[in-house]
């Protein structure tokens, strides 16, 4: 049987697995789940933990499975593709029954009072966490849920180097790769000279933010907010003009699976791994 041939693939079963801890990371920050709710989830920060919206939930599963290979290796990275958006009220709040729930609107600013930090307009999204940023700046993967630890478990420490010392922030370049403490978050370097290494982030659901990153302040008293969260930031580089990432095929998970019956599913990741003969370890 298909499903049972699928799940044959060493690679592939782990693969799966990270795949399911990001739908998991999802639903941690989003409060809404990956698959059709039977509990609550904890929202991030004090966030609402389910959609703080009165309309009825869409039970339909919102998410499915992205693969990307790395090319010239046996490496399949499995992410996870999400479909829902925020709605007005889970942006701008709203109030019932004598209750007022905070947008995340709210939530953001008060976040980022402090730290220098700057947002982009418009760039909120739960399509996309910071790694799926990162990704997709530097090899064009689109909006994704990668999250950070298995971006730098799979991507950066196989494939890159540590710029940065003990001392110093080393020869930063941009597209480089900020990975804050034990790989809580990751973010962009997009510009660097002699007096400024200036990054975009977008932790999580949040917009994308921008930040002179010589200019945070490190350790317990610099009250930075990422630095507070997930550690002190190193730099990283992986070079994409020598590390190509590239989609398993551009048919895997391109439409909603809720329409999709769940067979015919797991039938075109098959089909589309069958596609790489000359991948090692990845025959079905």
């Amino acid at each position: 049987m298909l499903a049972t041939a699928y799940a044959r693939t060493p690679e592939e079963q782990a693969a799966n697995t990270r795949y399911h801890q990001a739908d998991a990371a999802y639903s941690r920050a989003t409060g809404r789940p990956a698959t059709p709710p039977t509990s609550s989830a904890d929202g991030p920060s004090g966030g609402p933990t389910s959609s703080p919206t009165p309309a009825a939930q869409n039970t339909l599963r919102p998410s499915c499975r992205k693969h990307f290979r790395i090319d010239g290796t046996d490496q399949v990275l499995a992410v996870a593709k999400h479909f829902h958006e925020f709605t007005s009220d889970e942006l701008d709040g709203f109030a019932s029954g004598g209750r007022y729930t905070k947008g995340w609107k709210e939530q953001w600013m008060r976040k980022y009072e402090r730290g220098g930090y700057e947002e982009v307009p418009g760039t909120y999204t739960k399509k996309q966490d910071c790694a799926g940023y990162v990704m997709d700046q530097l090899w064009r993967t689109g909006q994704t849920f990668v999250t950070a630890r298995y971006l730098y478990d799979e991507v950066i420490v196989k494939h890159g180097q540590k710029i940065s010392g003990t001392f110093g922030w080393g020869d930063v370049q941009p597209n480089d790769i900020v990975v804050w403490g034990e790989a809580g978050h990751v973010a962009i370097v997009k510009r660097a000279d002699s007096n400024s290494i200036m990054i975009e982030t977008k932790d999580g659901i949040e917009p994308i933010y921008r930040n002179d990153l010589k200019k945070v302040k490190l350790g317990p008293l610099g009250n930075d907010p990422l630095v507070t969260a997930y550690g002190t930031p190193h730099i990283y580089r992986v070079d994409p003009r020598r590390v190509k990432i590239t989609p398993v095929s551009n048919q895997d998970c391109d439409q909603n699976p809720a329409q999709e019956n769940p067979d015919a599913q797991v039938a075109r990741v098959v089909a589309a791994l069958q596609s790489l003969p000359q991948c090692p370890g990845m025959q079905l």
